[in-house]
């Protein structure tokens, strides 16, 4: 089959518990279906595509467990971070060929070696030579996160739907959906010294920066005639037109940065397993040339123990950056007493996505070149566009003589001839006007 080249992953993805398989639930956030953000134990994590109104786009796609902290990499033995970590938690007994599946934006077809349960998949694996339960490196690798956070990445390999496992290219971690989710082993109850704890926040960050801009072209045409005037007694005479359509190098506006910050709320009780709803400062984003960006709904509020929350921010620019920008998110919280009447300390988790990419939208990039003679209906002389060579289009609809175009960047141009009638005893003036129209401007010349 004819595998066609990846794009961005669009659509939502999640991990669930899966009951008719696993037995009673194992998610300490409710139910757990479709989303589960808190398990009591790395085997019982499933991937799911999310009901048809948010799942994932048609495709072939790759998903593996990362660590916290730093650019996400979903490629099979990425580099090891600055600290030492490794990013990815699912490579080193588990091969991205064996994490494949392909779905048609509905319905979710596992390719991989993976158990599988209707659309749901294990994320984990669980070598032949494990316990049951998993042991060591059994499901993927523990988290060096302390509270025990990991990260679902999600990555398109194939925007055709595969029927059978292919081989995966390199991943670009832009491209990604990632999920983050915490496993926690059941804490057995206090007994005796059971007074207020102390705890830290265990928040996850993760983002997308989509860069664009616009780029407004200006066309301009200019219009020539070999002769201007002739004498002459009946008969006939030929005037032969040069027409061109220049265009200039565009002008530059609009220049932002988008996307979305997603905030992971896994903070416990001192007991381990109890999740906290924690009174969240603020989110921001910044770019890393200082411009600051607004998040909306960034304020001070309340997220949910084991949530997900998402938030849509904005980078306005006021020129393309030069060289390589970043962009960093950040959720902020205060010292507080938590429902549980533990004492959360104050902190911050935040997250960089290095190297945003800006991609142009190109206004009036194309233009009709056309030419209106002595006020009658206007021929169509072709259609031009930047950067096009050696020809434009639509030529010389009307089938005007001696038509020629070339095109010499940046502009094209046209040559044609139009056999006038001479009359008797008058004189006669003939107007011919010329104009180049874009999608939103237009320019003459006669």
């Amino acid at each position: 089959m004819t595998v066609l080249p990846a794009s961005a992953t669009t659509g939502a993805q999640s991990t669930t518990v899966n009951v008719s398989v696993d037995g009673s639930p194992h998610c300490f956030n409710g139910d757990g279906v479709p989303n589960c953000n808190l398990y009591d134990g790395k085997q019982y994590v499933w991937f799911s595509g999310l009901p048809a109104g948010a799942s994932l786009g048609a495709g072939t796609y790759i998903w593996a467990v990362l660590s916290p902290g730093g650019q996400p990499n979903a490629n099979d033995f990425a580099p090891l971070r600055t600290n030492g970590n490794d990013p990815n938690l699912s490579d080193e007994t588990d091969p991205s060929i064996n994490r494949e599946f392909s779905t048609d934006g509905t319905t979710i077809t596992n390719l991989g070696s993976h158990e599988s349960y209707g659309s749901l998949i294990r994320v984990g694996l669980n070598p032949p030579s494990s316990p049951p339960e998993g042991a060591g490196v059994a499901w993927y690798a523990d988290t060096p996160n302390p509270g025990g956070v990991y990260i679902l990445a999600v990555c398109q390999i194939s925007s055709s739907q595969s029927t059978s496992a292919i081989t995966p290219g390199t991943v670009d971690p832009h491209l990604c959906k990632y999920d983050a989710f915490k496993v926690q082993a059941p804490t057995p109850p206090c007994t005796e010294n059971c007074g207020p704890g102390q705890v830290f926040g265990s928040f996850v960050v993760t983002k997308d920066a989509n860069g664009a801009y616009s780029n407004t072209y200006k066309w301009t045409a200019t219009k020539a005639v070999d002769k201007t005037l002739v004498k002459q007694i009946g008969g006939s005479t030929i005037f032969t037109y040069t027409v061109t359509a220049s265009y200039d190098g565009g002008t530059i506006s609009n220049i932002k940065v988008t996307g979305t910050i997603s905030v992971f709320n896994g903070t416990t009780a001192a007991d381990g397993v109890t999740l906290e709803a924690v009174n969240i400062d603020s989110v921001t984003d910044q770019l890393s040339d200082g411009t600051a960006c607004t998040v909306t709904g960034g304020g001070a509020k309340t997220l949910a123990g084991g949530s997900n929350t998402d938030f849509a921010y904005v980078c306005n620019l006021s020129a393309l950056p030069q060289g390589t920008l970043d962009n960093t998110a950040t959720v902020a919280w205060s010292q507080q007493t938590l429902v549980s009447g533990d004492t959360l300390f104050a902190g911050t988790a935040d997250f960089t996505f290095n190297g945003v990419s800006f991609a142009a939208t190109n206004i009036d990039s194309c233009a009709t070149v056309k030419d209106t003679f002595n006020g009658g209906v206007a021929d169509t002389l072709g259609t031009v566009c930047v950067g096009d060579s050696p020809a434009a289009t639509n030529v010389n609809l009307s089938g005007l003589g001696g038509f020629s175009e070339s095109f010499s960047a940046p502009t094209f141009t046209f040559i044609y001839s139009r056999t006038i009638a001479i009359q008797n005893d008058i004189c006669v003036a003939y107007s011919n006007q010329a104009g180049v129209s874009g999608n939103t401007t237009t320019t003459t010349s006669s």
